[in-house]
């Protein structure tokens, strides 16, 4: 049993330091978790929001809302993908930003925005949430790249993208957007220069319906006909 004699404790320590010690330690405690909070919080919400504004199946034509508020500092390289999106012919982006400010690419897997893994995770984390299966391996992705000028976009600005498709007299169906851009929580950086830190969003989205491939015992059925129709065509030549 330790007890206090004479403002010591025969623990070795006096009760004064003691005390001093033991507030020092809370207030290192309180800085590693403040550290930890902050390292372990998500980066604020991405300032380029895309959202579905007019769905035509019957002409292919597609168009979407593309949002950037007050914080958006959008780099070269940052954007937005659109997954499993089928048969592009055409873009336009007009409003306050402009087709010539944006690179498009097509992948049939992931995307070519800048930490495309990070958009890839994002991606999924939509189709989780609104319970679609993977990314379509046979259809494309399509990247929005931005490619300036100026660089970096900053602030808020509206703008409509439409997509022409050449799959047309279908359906609509659910697929997903990410975007990123470089507006989250600014990290140290050099002596003089910080570093913002990439944000993401995103959310579900329509798109045209792929046309199903056949199947190769399908496909193999369709050119067995195909051959017996032609063949039977010739035959009733020569009667």
């Amino acid at each position: 049993m330790h007890e206090a004699i004479n403002g010591t404790s025969s623990g070795w320590m006096p009760l004064g330091l003691q005390k001093q010690i033991g507030r020092r330690a809370r207030a290192k405690l309180a800085i590693l978790a403040g550290m930890a909070f902050a390292l372990a919080a998500p980066s604020a919400m991405a300032s380029i929001v895309v959202h579905d504004l007019t769905q035509d199946p019957t002409t292919g034509v597609y168009t979407y809302s593309i949002s950037l508020d007050a914080s958006a500092n959008v780099e070269l390289g940052d954007g937005f993908v659109i997954e499993d999106f089928p048969g592009l012919t055409s873009f336009t982006i007009t409003g306050g930003l402009t087709t010539s400010e944006f690179t498009e690419t097509s992948s049939l897997l992931s995307n070519s925005i800048n930490q495309s893994a990070s958009v890839d995770a994002a991606a999924n984390l939509a189709r989780t949430a609104d319970s679609l299966g993977p990314d379509n391996p046979t259809v494309p992705n399509l990247s929005f790249s931005y490619a300036g000028p100026p660089d970096p976009f900053s602030g808020a600005a509206t703008a409509t993208l439409t997509l022409d498709s050449s799959v047309t007299g279908g359906i609509s169906v659910l697929s997903v957007v990410a975007a990123l851009d470089h507006s989250g929580a600014v990290l140290p950086g050099p002596p003089i220069a910080e570093i913002p830190s990439a944000a993401l969003t995103e959310n579900a989205i329509s798109v045209p319906q792929p046309v199903p491939e056949p199947s190769p015992v399908a496909a193999a059925l369709l050119g067995l006909a195909g051959f017996l129709v032609s063949q039977g065509r010739r035959i009733s030549r020569t009667l």
